[in-house]
Formats: structure tokens, C-alpha cells, sequence
């Protein structure tokens, strides 16, 4: 009789990471041993591998030589904490930093400051004015006001008024 050695496949649930495309998905039991490359994904911390002879998540899995059956392994995934950093630019704000999870919707601060009104916050060169946004980095958020420039009335009381006179006036 002749024998050979049947091969096996290696399967990968990622839940949205990516993974490198050298990692094995098929083996031979008598080849040598091998080890999983971890995947990746935006706004999250690889957590391990769950799967095929694993109790519990697993960063670092080898597979030894002389394993046998078919595979299949699972990331899980730890969702990435980012800081929000408000510089209210001469205004007055709740609080100087705020922390949320990756891929959640930030409700960010408003700010005050007198004679002013707040028309949003900068993050580098992108205006964020619709109360929330993503995160995927720590970020400084810088405040942008508008000066308010108020009307000035003159109750004359029969008196002619100097033409010199202001009829706005900033903060």
C-alpha cells in the first residue's frame, strides 16, 4: 500500500481586521511547524486568537508539527481609547480633556466666552461643527469664535444726534 499525507485547512475569522497574506491556510501534517501572524484593525488592539485547541485568547499561536484537522481561529479585538483635548482659545470650557472609545460618537464640549459666539472646533486643518465625530487618534480640538458686535440706539429726546457718533460697538 502506499500512503500519503492528506492536508488540512487553516481558516481565519477576522471580524473586520486584516491579516497578512502569508499565513497559512492550508498544512501538511508532517511539515513543519508553523505560527499564526496576528491581524490588524483600525481603532483596535489585536486581544488574541480564540479557536482550535485554544481555551482562551491566545496572541502567540504555533501549531506544532504533527497536528492534525482542519483549523479555524477567531480575533478578538480590544477597542482603542483616544483623548479628546479642547483649547478653548480665550473662551472657558466644562472640562480639558475627554476620553472615548474608537468607532463610538463623540458629543463634544461647548465652550463660552463673552462677547463671542463658538462656531465649532478645529482639529488640525478640519472643522468639526456637527456635535459629533470619529476618533481614531488623540486629538486637539482648538476653538473658533465669532466676535458679536452689538447695536447702539440713542434716545435723542427732541436732540439731533452727531453723526460722529458709533452705532456698533464690539465686546
Amino acid at each position: 500500500a502506499v500512503w500519503s499525507t492528506k492536508d488540512y485547512t487553516v481558516e481565519y475569522e477576522l471580524d473586520g481586521g486584516s491579516v497578512n497574506g502569508k499565513n497559512v491556510v492550508e498544512y501538511d501534517p508532517e511539515d513543519n511547524a508553523f505560527t499564526l501572524i496576528n491581524p490588524t484593525r483600525t481603532g483596535y488592539t489585536f486581544a488574541g486568537w480564540i479557536g482550535t485547541d485554544l481555551s482562551e485568547p491566545t496572541i502567540s499561536v504555533t501549531v506544532p508539527t504533527g497536528s492534525y484537522g482542519n483549523r479555524t481561529y477567531t480575533a478578538t479585538w480590544t477597542a482603542n481609547e483616544y483623548t479628546v483635548t479642547y483649547d478653548a482659545a480665550g473662551g472657558t470650557v466644562s472640562s480639558t480633556t475627554q476620553t472615548f472609545v474608537y468607532d463610538s460618537d463623540v458629543k463634544y464640549l461647548i465652550p463660552e466666552r463673552a462677547g463671542y459666539t463658538f462656531s465649532g472646533w478645529y482639529a488640525v486643518h478640519t472643522k468639526i461643527t456637527d456635535g459629533t465625530f470619529k476618533l481614531t487618534e488623540d486629538t486637539t480640538l482648538v476653538a473658533e469664535w465669532n466676535l458679536v458686535q452689538y447695536t447702539i440706539n440713542y434716545t435723542m429726546n427732541g436732540g439731533t444726534n452727531a453723526g460722529a457718533n458709533p452705532t456698533k460697538y464690539n465686546y
